[in-house]
């Protein structure tokens, strides 16, 4: 696994499960990278007291260098990249070809990728990451997502032919 994407629908803990799994990778040595997709509703920054004023998509819009996206905190081997600037064209730096580059670089420089994404239910933001994943988690809030969602979500991913490989149940009283 080189990379997972933290899917769900909303409020079901998915930005916390991926500060969470990024956490405990760079406890456990190897160099993560943790980056906040979800453009629409950024929460990464707020976790870890960072700003959010340069970002992902300052990055891929040329505005900022790499080294200056790319934010360290206390943890030893966690790096992130908050969301940054809101766009109204923030979707098409997701398909594009300098976002398939940056992954690709990120690949060659960090052992994990972990990208916290969209809701599926906010558009295709999530379905077109998914692409850049090795692997994606569908993150599942205990007692509250209905049934029909989480199938649903899982049809929606098998569709952009993710590679679905686990279900993260969250908010449990176990």
């Amino acid at each position: 696994l080189h990379d997972a994407l933290p899917i769900s629908e909303g409020k079901e803990g998915r930005s916390t499960t991926a500060a969470d799994l990024s956490l405990v990778l760079a406890q456990s040595g190897k160099k993560t990278i943790l980056i906040d997709c979800d453009i629409k509703n950024p929460n990464i920054h707020n976790m870890f007291n960072l700003s959010n004023d340069k970002g992902l998509v300052d990055y891929l819009a040329g505005d900022i260098k790499y080294e200056v996206a790319v934010k360290t905190n206390e943890q030893k081997n966690l790096y992130i990249i908050t969301s940054g600037s809101k766009t109204l064209n923030y979707a098409e730096f997701l398909v594009s070809s300098d976002f398939n580059e940056f992954i690709i670089t990120l690949k060659n420089d960090f052992d994990y990728i972990i990208i916290d994404a969209p809701q599926l239910t906010q558009g295709a933001d999530a379905q077109v990451l998914s692409k850049y994943a090795d692997g994606c988690v569908l993150v599942v809030k205990s007692g509250q997502t209905e049934r029909k969602t989480v199938i649903k979500a899982k049809e929606i991913l098998q569709k952009a032919n993710a590679n679905i490989i686990g279900v993260f149940l969250n908010k449990t009283n176990y």
